[in-house]
């Protein structure tokens, strides 16, 4: 069992970032490491949450992952070569939920994104 979360455009979901720029801030984060060119690691000490980088059509599902094997798709296709609209993270349910959240938002704020929790329905950072 995991928590999920999404990093996301509200205001315009197709509307993406460049992959090449968000890889390079991800990598300059405290305690955050590459897996390979579309996923991310943040070492919280203990559980290791995973982010991946992905593009996901107008209903959210992804167009990169088969998301029950996690099996990439076709990373070629034009339309979403080196973009990024969406950003999952998993982490187990005993995992530092706060210390990712706060990763999370510090990402959603570099992009002008929000953050959702999947299990409240809740985005964040709330508004002012």
């Amino acid at each position: 069992m995991s928590y999920d979360l999404s990093i996301l455009n509200t205001e315009s979901p197709l509307q993406a970032t460049d992959w090449g720029g968000l890889q390079s801030f991800l990598a300059q984060m405290p305690d955050m490491k590459a897996l390979d060119s579309r996923r991310f690691e943040y070492d919280d000490g203990m559980y290791m949450p995973t982010f991946w980088l992905d593009y996901a059509d107008e209903e959210g599902n992804s167009l990169l992952y088969d998301l029950e094997t996690f099996e990439p798709l076709d990373e070629n296709d034009e339309r979403i070569k080196g973009k990024v609209n969406k950003i999952d993270v998993s982490l187990p349910f005993s995992a530092d939920l706060w210390g990712t959240m706060m990763v999370c938002i510090e990402i959603a704020e570099h992009l002008g994104w929000k953050v959702l929790d999947h299990q409240t329905g809740e985005y964040y950072p709330l508004p002012e």
